[in-house]
């Protein structure tokens, strides 16, 4: 075998080998590899005693959907547990 052939037999290997790896990282595996996720329940808002913003020079506000379940900031509980 002459060293031209030589050449392009390597040449096909690693152009032919070049082509196979970047075939392989266009597949995606992971998702046909895992099931659904399920969708978490989502929390329903509670009331807490003794509830408002406690820290001084902070306020709150309320998200809207709680808002419209009738709930007000006294019903959550922000306050300062130390000092930092």
């Amino acid at each position: 075998m002459t060293a031209v052939n030589r050449k392009g037999q390597n040449m096909r290997l690693v152009y032919g080998s070049a082509l196979a790896m970047a075939i392989a990282t266009l597949v995606p595996l992971a998702p046909a590899a895992q099931a659904p996720a399920a969708q978490a329940p989502q929390e329903a808002n509670r009331s807490v005693a003794g509830g408002g913003v406690t820290v001084p020079g902070w306020t709150g506000k309320i998200d809207a959907g709680a808002e419209k379940q009738g709930q007000t900031i006294k019903d959550a509980k922000l306050s300062q547990e130390r000092s930092t």
